[in-house]
């Protein structure tokens, strides 16, 4: 080999700044590499949730202020977050009743009022995916409907903290501005 030639190949090898540079380069490279699989995954799963086909056969009334506490209500947080999760253990029967939520599910958050025979409804959505959380508890995905009209209806067919009822027993026990306000 020419002098010329290693001459060329000396200048050529990485020196400290170089290889740093290198390194840099390589990290984020990955980092990017990461965020494109990360975005993917996100692509995926919002068209998985458009696919979930709705359950007209069953409606779910879910209590959002546990234990009747205004403090700790729920509700917003879900809104904002497009989630429905089951925070506060109160009985066996109710957190087998939320496991037992499924895709299409229509979810009617509500609120019992303790002065009377009534419950408020607030908003309703449905569940169009299930994940499990870093804890790997249930989160119910949710497209919740952006209106926030509230109304009062019976009491009759939601007096559970998580209550799953048959279309044809709300049907026959809720009045007709109920399917108005879930048209909306």
């Amino acid at each position: 080999m020419s002098l010329s030639n290693r001459l060329a190949l000396i200048k050529e090898r990485p020196t400290g700044p170089r290889l740093a540079w290198t390194d840099l380069n390589s990290e984020e490279l990955l980092a990017r590499a990461s965020a494109d699989r990360a975005r993917s995954r996100e692509r995926n799963a919002r068209a998985a949730r458009l696919k979930a086909a709705p359950n007209d056969r069953r409606i779910v009334f879910v209590d959002f202020c546990p234990g009747g506490v205004v403090v700790q209500r729920l509700d917003i947080g879900w809104i904002q977050q497009g989630i429905c999760t089951f925070d506060y253990f109160s009985s066996e029967e109710q957190w087998e009743t939320f496991q037992s939520i499924s895709m299409g599910d229509l979810i009617v958050m509500k609120r019992d009022l303790l002065t009377s025979q009534t419950t408020r409804l607030y908003a309703h959505g449905r569940v169009v995916a299930l994940e499990l959380n870093e804890n790997r508890d249930r989160v119910l995905i949710v497209d919740w409907s952006h209106e926030q009209d509230q109304i009062e209806v019976p009491r009759v067919v939601c007096n559970n903290m998580v209550k799953i009822q048959g279309i044809e027993e709300v049907e026959a026990s809720m009045p007709v501005e109920f399917w108005c306000w879930l048209m909306k």
